[in-house]
């Protein structure tokens, strides 16, 4: 069968149309059916089958007007980074000065106001007029209240207060401690050579 045909077509055949107007004009255009595909194929225009069209843009054009693109992309990624990557920002130093002052202290931590106590206390006996061995007892009370206490053999030592408390205190060898106790607990004291000192 030819590819073309001849008009007018054969009798009873109707041709489609739809009048408009163009530039005040009446006229009839023809409706038309459009289609496309290679010669001796035909594959009607639907909008499931859309006619293809090739557009060709510049570079320019491509970067101006983003086209959406639909891909699946891993939620974690590595990365590789060749080169050195400048970075700004404030940053701190290698080593920062620190201030002892403002260092929290635990509790029962020796401070500089302690040390001085136990330092006025020690210089106000001077040399001590009266000393006495200290026998630990928890059921008796010491004869005579010393100013000071001296320590022979390290260890610990559990005192009661006047206020009647109870504590313990680590000592070392060889020094002298500003306390002045009502009674030296044997239970818990392990330390050794006690002499009470009075000024």
């Amino acid at each position: 069968m030819p590819d073309n045909i001849s008009v007018p077509a054969a009798a009873g055949t109707v041709l489609a149309f739809d009048q408009v107007t163009i530039d005040g004009v009446t006229v009839l255009v023809a409706r038309n059916k459009f289609g496309f595909g290679t010669n001796g194929e035909y594959s009607e225009v639907s909008s499931d089958n859309p006619l293809p069209v090739m557009v060709g843009l510049t570079d320019e054009e491509l970067r101006a007007a983003p086209l959406p693109v639909a891909v699946d992309f891993p939620t974690e990624q590595a990365v590789s980074i060749a080169d050195r990557v400048a970075v700004e920002g404030e940053f701190y130093p290698d080593t920062q000065p620190i201030s002892a002052e403002a260092l929290p202290l635990a509790d029962g931590a020796a401070t500089r106001d302690k040390q001085d106590e136990n330092t006025d206390a020690v210089a106000k006996l001077g040399s001590a007029k009266r000393w006495f061995p200290i026998t630990p007892d928890g059921n008796t009370d010491l004869a005579t209240i010393p100013d000071a206490i001296y320590v022979g053999g390290a260890g610990d030592i559990v005192l009661k207060g006047s206020d009647g408390t109870n504590a313990t205190f680590a000592v070392v060898a060889g020094q002298t401690y500003p306390f002045s106790p009502m009674r030296v607990l044997a239970t818990g004291t392990t330390a050794t050579g006690l002499i009470g000192l009075v000024s």
